[in-house]
């Protein structure tokens, strides 16, 4: 194994491949430095090895790697060392004084960027404030425009009270002036109409003087709304020369261009605006339409409770006329019963008081029949009395129900009621909202047009100098070769024609 140093960091190791690979092929080398342990592989020899440090001395040793298994390290190389560092360079007087020039006009170039991002600064504050200020002008323009609308409105409608008032106190004073006129009319009566005239008249008076209040607010209201229209101007500065606008234009256009984003800025909090009052109004307008929906279930179910109510009452009635027709044949059967024990005790009395065998016999005969009918007549009753405390049972059952269904109709009827004011409620709500998302359109619309009138670039054009026209008697000469700042003295000498 053999290494060679190829730079500071680098060194390429070449190795032999041993004789014997034990039966499976070689895959892999991998060289391994020391000190450093920093490794490198490759399929054949030489390997670079990279990643050292520089004056450093290496020794490199290899390891061969087959699919059976990896070999022991190779005998270390020769100890190499890596490249040193190239010196650093010496600066010289003229060397220092170029750096210090470099220094020196670095702070002074740091000083004047400073001065102009402070001047940037307050530049991009003013216009993105003006271009915030235009955005809300505008949607104080829309705010107005209502104002003044519903003013108007208000107005239009004041006026027709104060013209019908004003007619009516016409009407008043000419019944008045013709029952003054009347000879038949009592001193009261006159009294009366000079009475409603005077106060007809006190009343139209005062309703002109609030249609005149109202006019003047719309008016105001009117004014306002076109004080709202008017553009606001941003002024980014003014620059008095070619080089000054040249030197300045991408400042200016940072400064436009940061008015420009205040403005779409606002716009954009305007239109979030209409898109939330939107979807309030779509929320509003769903849960309305969910309670309109669920007053026609809740009337079907009222309705079905009703017709329940209704079968359960009829089978409460029906069990009740039952019972009363059982317990009334339950009587007719103890009756029954009563009487024929009634003519059994008489026919044992008269068996009792029988003269012989024969009229005996006949009374005992008869008396057997009286029993037979006794039995029969108590089986009845039974079976009536049976019947009559069945029906009780269900009598009292089908009136339960039916108390329970006109209860379950009662709160259905509860629950529609419930459900129309909730609907009238939700209703007035999606009325609301869509009015509310409505204006917010309007708002977010006039925000979006005012940032769209803000340009992104400023386009400086110098103030041009002007110069009055060389008359008959002038001459213009130019003097070349000056410094900057210097003060000259300049002698005409004017010489009359011969």
């Amino acid at each position: 194994v053999s290494a060679t140093a190829t730079g500071q960091t680098t060194a390429t190791v070449s190795f032999t491949a041993p004789t014997s690979n034990g039966g499976s092929a070689i895959t892999t080398y991998t060289v391994t430095s020391s000190p450093g342990g920093v490794t490198a592989s490759g399929g054949t020899s030489p390997i670079t090895v990279s990643g050292l440090n520089a004056s450093t001395a290496y020794t490199f040793t290899v390891t061969a790697t087959s699919g059976a298994a990896t070999s022991v390290a190779s005998t270390a190389s020769t100890a190499i060392t890596t490249n040193s560092p190239p010196p650093a360079p010496v600066c010289d007087a003229a060397c220092e004084a170029a750096a210090a020039k470099v220094i020196a006009d670095k702070i002074a170039s740091d000083a004047a960027a400073k001065v102009v991002a402070d001047t940037v600064a307050i530049d991009k504050s003013a216009a993105e404030a003006a271009a915030k200020a235009a955005v809300d002008k505008a949607i104080a323009a829309v705010l107005a425009k209502a104002t003044a609308d519903l003013t108007a409105a208000n107005a239009a409608v004041t006026a027709k009270a104060a013209a019908d008032e004003q007619q009516a106190a016409v009407v008043t004073a000419e019944k008045a002036e013709e029952a003054l006129k009347s000879a038949s009319t009592s001193a009261a009566v006159k009294a009366a109409a000079t009475t409603t005239a005077v106060k007809a008249a006190s009343t139209a008076a005062n309703t002109v003087q609030v249609a005149a209040a109202a006019a003047k607010s719309a008016a105001t209201a009117k004014v306002a709304t076109a004080n709202a229209a008017k553009p606001v101007d941003i002024a980014i500065g003014q620059l008095g020369s070619k080089s000054a606008a040249t030197a300045s234009a991408e400042r200016a256009n940072t400064i436009a261009a940061a008015a420009k984003a205040a403005a779409n800025k606002a716009a954009n909090i305007a239109v979030a605006k209409a898109k939330s009052a939107k979807a309030v109004s779509d929320n509003a307008i769903k849960a309305a339409t969910e309670a309109t929906t669920r007053i026609a279930i809740e009337q079907k179910e009222a309705a079905d409770a009703a017709a329940a109510a209704k079968i359960a009452a009829d089978a409460a009635l029906k069990a009740t006329e039952e019972k009363i027709a059982a317990a009334t044949e339950a009587q007719k059967s103890a009756d029954a019963v009563v009487k024929a024990l009634e003519e059994k005790i008489a026919l044992a009395e008269a068996s009792i008081k029988a003269k012989d065998i024969a009229e005996r016999a006949a009374i005992d005969k008869k008396i057997g029949e009286v029993t037979a009918k006794v039995t029969a007549a108590q089986k009845t009753a039974d079976t009536a009395n049976a019947k009559a405390e069945s029906t009780a049972v269900a009598a009292v059952q089908a009136e339960s129900t039916a108390v329970a269904a006109v209860q379950a109709a009662q709160t259905q009827s509860a629950e529609v009621f419930a459900v129309k004011i909730e609907s009238i409620n939700k209703t007035a709500a999606a009325t609301k909202s869509a009015e509310d998302a409505g204006f917010a359109s309007k708002v977010a619309t006039a925000a979006v047009a005012a940032a769209a009138k803000i340009p992104g670039a400023t386009k400086i054009i110098p103030t041009p100098t002007t110069s009055a026209a060389p008359s008959k008697n002038s001459a213009k000469a130019t003097v070349t070769g000056l410094k900057p700042g210097q003060k000259i003295k300049v002698t005409v000498n004017v010489k009359g024609k011969k």
